[in-house]
């Protein structure tokens, strides 16, 4: 399966143009896709978040190391290409460096060369960080190309890179065996709520009857429990006039416990509450056991299926009578 690989080039930028430049021919011409940050237009993200997503976005990554540290991240004050470089190495992202040759730095003389002496001090310990690790040398863009095309191909055969792949060329069959495994753990829950709706259940709690849910909120960063005492008509009520179309049963979750809190625990505040797993599926089962709602798999994307919420026709009309408002009767009594 032809895949192409996304390169992600660092380094200084003026003094280094040509060498950029060559290292983006050979990636191209090996087939593969360069990326670097003097492609990207500003954003909303600050210029860290930016790095960080596209080097996590890249199979490889590749510092090409002059004679200049570079501009300098206000909070860290270390370089953006040290920065670049030391969060390639420590996410496992494959990566490769070319640096310059000490004698062809002397020759390019001072504008190739970091003039300012606290830069050129955290430029010499950061050449000799990337140095303790396999690293090639240059002295021109002619030796940068060859650095990279051989490097790349090494990394194709060593590494089981992710690349990109056109959609006509990939293969579909692992995402269909999750898919259809998926469709099987869905076919045996929905069996299990067909045997609890096949027959009338005069036995099972409804209207007044209280059942005990339990979930979680989230204070700053902290996880509580919660636990709340309800009726089934207070918990249908809650989450019925949501389910007049389809919802996905996780929303329905949030629904649940964000009603709930605000019924119980007003001050609460957190916008994505939960109820625990297990209750949360008591409450989907015992309503659809009641005929109250229909749960249904839905395939969001090929490899996505979801439980879905709706209501019945016997649904919409409990609901209407739980909480719709009665007119109250002006007549005179006889």
């Amino acid at each position: 399966m032809e895949k192409k690989l996304q390169v992600f080039v660092s380094s200084t930028y003026l003094d280094l143009k040509k060498e950029r430049q060559g290292a983006v021919q050979a990636i191209l011409k090996s087939g593969h896709i360069p990326a670097g940050m003097e492609l990207f237009t500003a954003g909303s993200e600050s210029q860290l978040e930016t790095i960080k997503r596209w080097i996590d976005e890249a199979d490889i990554y590749m510092l090409i190391l002059g004679g200049r540290y570079g501009s300098l991240e206000p909070v860290t004050s270390l370089s953006y290409t040290e920065i670049e470089y030391d969060y390639a190495v420590t996410t496992g992202t494959p990566f490769f460096s070319v640096v310059i040759d000490e004698k062809e730095l002397q020759k390019r003389g001072d504008a190739s060369t970091e003039q300012n002496s606290t830069s050129a001090e955290k430029l010499a310990i950061f050449r000799e960080k990337v140095l303790r690790r396999t690293s090639s040398f240059f002295t021109d863009e002619k030796d940068v190309k060859p650095a990279v095309m051989e490097t790349v191909a090494d990394f194709e055969s060593r590494y089981d890179l992710e690349g990109w792949v056109k959609g006509n060329h990939h293969d579909n069959t692992k995402l269909l065996i999750e898919l259809n495994d998926l469709r099987k753990k869905v076919d045996d829950y929905r069996g299990r709520l067909d045997v609890l709706s096949a027959a009338s259940h005069p036995e099972l709690a409804s209207g007044t009857d209280q059942f005990e849910l339990k979930g979680t909120y989230k204070i700053s960063t902290f996880t509580t429990k919660w636990s709340a005492t309800l009726t089934w008509d207070e918990i249908f009520s809650f989450i019925g006039p949501e389910l007049f179309q389809h919802v996905n049963q996780a929303a329905v979750n949030t629904s649940l416990a964000r009603s709930v809190l605000t019924h119980t625990q007003p001050k609460v505040t957190d916008k994505y509450p939960s109820v625990d797993k297990e209750t949360f599926e008591t409450v989907g089962i015992h309503l659809h056991g009641l005929g109250l709602i229909e749960i249904n798999d839905l395939t969001t994307t090929i490899k996505t299926v979801a439980l879905f919420w709706r209501l019945t026709d016997k649904g919409r009309k409990y609901l209407t009578e739980i909480r719709a408002v009665k007119r109250i009767s002006n007549r005179p009594k006889s």
